[in-house]
């Protein structure tokens, strides 16, 4: 009685196929994490900031309509209303002044 099995070749083409397609997909899969990632940080950025904003409401009675709002036209300007309305609600890790606006740097976690 003959022994039956695969030959050694025949197992080498196999992780070959296995290995190729492997190599086509594993790309494809982690920039798809990537982007849920990034997705899933800026909707719970976004959440932070709605929850600042309506506690800022609360605590200082503003009404948001377009009336109310005074322009914000320069980055100091800009530094002071978020220092004012949205730091005091949120952890951040560093608040800065830039020349285009201003940048904050949210804790994680």
């Amino acid at each position: 009685m003959p022994l039956r099995g695969f030959t050694l070749a025949e197992v080498l083409i196999t992780l070959g196929i296995i290995g190729v397609v492997a190599a086509l997909t594993i790309p494809t899969l982690m920039q798809q994490h990537r982007r849920h990632v990034v997705e899933t940080k800026f909707k719970e950025a976004v959440s932070i900031l709605k929850q600042a904003n309506a506690l800022s409401k609360v605590d200082y009675g503003l009404n948001y309509n377009r009336e109310s709002i005074t322009p914000i036209n320069n980055p100091d300007s800009a530094y002071e209303y978020f220092n004012k309305y949205y730091v005091p609600y949120i952890k951040f890790r560093k608040v800065e002044k830039g020349t285009k606006g201003v940048w904050a740097y949210l804790f994680n976690g």
